[in-house]
């Protein structure tokens, strides 16, 4: 039982997220041969917004074939995406920061 609650809690905090985005930007700091430590965390943050996206997308056809209602999750989806475009939205200095506002 214990460990089906840190498995879930491991999924709902998204640290999976923030590994792989850290593995990722640390791979390509090295491959670029790049030492500044302000260039690594601009590489981490693309990945969290990189990888975020992706498993969004991923939840919502999930979610749309269990329950059936695929169409309607991409025409929402669809239509938000569009409104962004012209509405902008909040801009927040870390992944988790913009995180927590979404959940509110």
């Amino acid at each position: 039982m214990n460990n089906i609650k840190k498995y879930l809690k491991y999924l709902i905090t998204l640290r999976y997220i923030k590994l792989i985005s850290y593995i990722s930007a640390r791979s390509l700091q090295q491959k670029l041969n790049d030492t500044n430590p302000k260039n690594k965390y601009l590489y981490y943050y693309g990945f969290q917004i990189f990888y975020g996206a992706i498993n969004k997308g991923f939840l919502l056809l999930l979610v749309g074939l269990l329950f059936g209602i695929l169409y309607q999750i991409m025409i929402t989806t669809l239509a938000f995406m569009s409104l962004r475009v012209f509405i902008g939205g909040l801009h927040f200095d870390s992944y988790t920061l913009r995180d927590i506002a979404a959940k509110l």
